[in-house]
């Protein structure tokens, strides 16, 4: 079982003014981490009335920090004086609440003067003083607060009992680990209580993956950046050969890309640290991996639309979706943006004017319905043809974008194409089915074709089918000689309304169809009462659902598909108002 420390509390009376502050500042830190801002003064002297400032959107709270062990029993008008004057002083930053934080007990006395602290003679002329709320924070609160990090008081309170158990925790990393992985959790766990103890503002991250050991500092409060920053200098000399590795530093340092750049430690050459020493790198470096943060927390998430529009100015695409990234490097930023379809653009843009914007695109279509797949490949088309791209952060444009077709790969551009045409077709025969999956991974050629025929189908036409030959089964009462015209007969052949095919990984249910040529062959099998009925020519059969059939010109609607070519086909004779 993981060994506990005994101490839940400093030795209020070793500690001195500064170390007091050291610890309550440290401490306010981890109680308003959700602040906008905790502000410190340098010096234990405080900054006008303000010993730690603690700002929310709507809220201001002033700390004052006195290290009365006692309370008021010393010297209490001194003390009384002491609070008042940095009470008066606190007014002038027009706190909403001002806490006194003190190591001792609270008595009646303190208790009494705080209450009437607003009519003290230092500040009864002042009208703030009555509306500013006043709190204490006094010696069983910070314990309360102090059980919970216990860290900071690790940290602090280096004693005899402190020291021997980091000693042990080290001896027993030494030792076998009998209780198998409870010993080792348990030991981990213990070094790790040690580590996070070593700095009030970061903690240690380490783990081992069998070959190296990776240690990264964690901040243990949003501001510790602020409060405590951990600088580093660096020289990466990457060799022209690593050429995707300098690509990818150029975009973490240049445009502040997000992502995990990973440096051979052959390639780092270390400069000057500035920082907590515990985490100053000593020996040589195995591999430097630096991580991106989040960016722009300000911009994330905020509404963001692109109008893209041809050479005419017409406009190709206008997408409304969100920011998911924004950052700046040292050359320039790079902004993410989240848009329909599961399409994430990102633009990475140059400070200096005059320098071309690097677009990427990329589409999440794994699980995607086909009306999503079809909307994210009509973005990317869009992007792929564009003259000019606008970008509205929050309803400001802020950037205008020329000729991104010139840096486009067509190969990509015609697959996007032929992604949108196919999602289109599925999702137009979801719709008229009712039936909804997500669209496949993969469709095979001749899938394409019959999506295309029973879309044309569902929309009311004649469509050309990619079927040269049907095989019928002859009724035991048909004459044979009369399929023996030599000029072919009319032939239709009907598919009952519920019949399933299995189309684009789904077994759809299809409407009644009718499959029909008004000449066609049949090689008869007299056996097996069967024929197989070929159209005449190069013909293949055309198809129409008579319950939807709208265009009953005899025209049929070509596939207009890019891949494949178009098969020769009947014209229809439809008697009037037939629909089959």
């Amino acid at each position: 079982m993981k060994e506990k420390s005994q101490k839940v509390r400093p030795d209020w009376q070793r500690l001195e003014q500064n170390d007091f502050d050291q610890l309550v500042e440290a401490l306010l830190h981890r109680v308003h981490a959700d602040a906008k801002k905790v502000w410190s003064p340098e010096d234990s002297g405080g900054d006008g009335g303000r010993d730690v400032l603690v700002e929310y959107e709507a809220k201001t709270i002033i700390y004052q920090l006195k290290c009365y062990k006692d309370g008021l029993t010393s010297k209490p008008d001194s003390r009384k004086r002491q609070i008042a004057k940095s009470f008066k002083s606190a007014l002038k930053h027009n706190p909403d609440e001002w806490v006194l934080v003190f190591p001792s007990k609270i008595h009646e006395s303190m208790s009494k003067f705080l209450t009437l602290l607003p009519q003290h003679r230092e500040v009864k002329d002042l009208s703030a003083a009555a509306s500013v709320k006043i709190r204490y924070i006094d010696r069983p609160r910070l314990d309360v607060l102090i059980s919970k990090h216990p860290d900071i008081l690790n940290l602090l309170e280096r004693n005899d009992d402190y020291t021997m158990r980091a000693a042990q925790v080290y001896g027993q990393e030494r030792a076998i680990l009998a209780g198998g992985l409870a010993d080792l959790v348990s030991r981990v766990e213990g070094l790790g209580e040690i580590a996070d103890s070593t700095d009030l503002h970061w903690g240690v991250s380490f783990w081992h993956d069998g070959k190296r050991t990776l240690v990264s500092p964690v901040p243990k409060h949003p501001h510790a950046g602020q409060v405590s920053p951990i600088s580093q200098d660096f020289t990466l000399r990457i060799p022209a050969s690593a050429s995707e590795l300098i690509a990818q530093t150029e975009g973490v340092f240049g445009f502040g890309d997000r992502g995990t750049l990973r440096v051979p430690g052959e390639y780092v050459e270390l400069g000057k640290y500035q920082g907590p020493g515990f985490f100053k790198l000593q020996g040589e470096v195995g591999e430097l991996i630096i991580s991106a943060g989040k960016g722009d927390e300000d911009l994330l998430g905020k509404p963001v639309r692109l109008v893209i529009l041809d050479e005419d100015g017409d406009v190709l695409a206008d997408d409304e979706g969100t920011v998911s990234y924004s950052a700046p490097g040292n050359a320039g930023y790079t902004l993410e943006m989240s848009l329909s379809g599961r399409v994430t653009v990102k633009m990475r843009a140059p400070f200096a004017e005059g320098q071309s914007v690097d677009i990427t695109m990329s589409q999440r279509a794994s699980g995607a319905r086909p009306a999503e797949v079809r909307d994210g490949a009509t973005i990317i088309c869009a992007i792929s043809q564009a003259a000019t791209l606008e970008v509205h952060l929050e309803g400001h444009k802020i950037h205008v974008l020329g000729s991104p077709q010139q840096q486009v790969n067509q190969d990509h551009l015609t697959h996007a194409d032929e992604l949108r045409s196919a999602a289109d077709d599925l999702a137009v025969i979801q719709q008229h089915l009712r039936q909804t999956f997500p669209m496949p991974a993969v469709i095979e050629p001749i899938e394409r074709l019959w999506l295309r025929t029973l879309r044309i189908a569902l929309e009311g036409g004649v469509a050309p089918t990619p079927r040269r030959t049907l095989k019928v089964n002859l009724q035991a009462s048909t004459d044979t000689n009369d399929l023996s015209s030599e000029e072919g007969d009319m032939v239709l052949w009907f598919s009952e309304k519920g019949t399933t095919t299995h189309l684009a990984g789904r077994d759809l249910r299809l409407p009644r169809l009718i499959f029909v040529h008004p000449r066609a062959m049949s090689e008869i099998d007299v056996e097996a009462k069967t024929a197989m009925v070929t159209p005449a020519g190069e013909e293949v059969f055309v198809v129409y659902a008579p319950d939807y059939l709208q265009d009953t010109s005899g025209q049929v609607t070509p596939w207009g598909l890019s891949q494949g070519e178009e098969p020769p086909v009947p014209t229809l004779r439809f008697a009037s108002g037939q629909n089959g």
